[in-house]
This record gives C-alpha cells, sequence and structure tokens, in this order.
C-alpha cells in the first residue's frame, strides 16, 4: 500500500475514469438494445442506473477538469444529485416489493 498522497491520488484517478466508462456503459446499452420502456421493473433498473451513471461522470468530470470553485455551486450540484439517485433506489425498491409481495397475492386469489 503507498503511503504517497500523490500516488494514492492517481490510482484514485485511473479507477475512477474506468468506473465511469463502466457504470456509464451499463444504461447506454441496457436503453438501447433492451425494452426497459414497458415494464415497472425495467423502468426503475434503467432510471436507477442512469443516476448511479450521471452521479459517478460527474464526480469524474469535477475531478479532472475544475467544474466551479465556488463551494456552493458544487453542494447545490451534490444535492441535487444524491437527492436523485436516493429517488431512483427508492422507485427501485418499492417496484421490487411491488412485484414480490403484490403480485404474488394476486396470483394466489386467482387460483
Amino acid at each position: 500500500m503507498p503511503h504517497d498522497v500523490q500516488t494514492l491520488m492517481h490510482i484514485w484517478r485511473i479507477f475512477l475514469a474506468i468506473g465511469a466508462v463502466c457504470v456509464t456503459t451499463f444504461p447506454v446499452l441496457y436503453g438501447l438494445l433492451s425494452p426497459w420502456y414497458k415494464s415497472h421493473l425495467g423502468r426503475s433498473v434503467f432510471i436507477q442506473s442512469f443516476m448511479v451513471a450521471v452521479a459517478i461522470d460527474i464526480s469524474a468530470y469535477a475531478q479532472f477538469w475544475s467544474i466551479t470553485k465556488d463551494i456552493h455551486k458544487i453542494l447545490v450540484i451534490n444535492v441535487v444529485f444524491l437527492t436523485a439517485l436516493s429517488l431512483s433506489s427508492l422507485y427501485l425498491t418499492a417496484t421490487l416489493f411491488y412485484y414480490n409481495f403484490t403480485r404474488k397475492k394476486e396470483k394466489l386469489e386467482h387460483v
């Protein structure tokens, strides 16, 4: 484990760039190659993966190119995207609960 801060920053930036590419690839391919818009689960997975990609991409962009030095703007950007990420994760969780509990009750009632 390197103890030099500059080396750790370089390693972190390399993995941030790799992670940004990997995280962005999924919603792009899922959006282009899958009929995600036809079901609630598909929409929730797409929205959540898109918001994760946006959050990581903004972090990577801000790390390599200075967006702004104004701390207020940085905090507002963080609040907006973390709120959107939280809401999309909540939507995904609610959709999974709906499919796991409500749909099973509907199937049992029809039997």
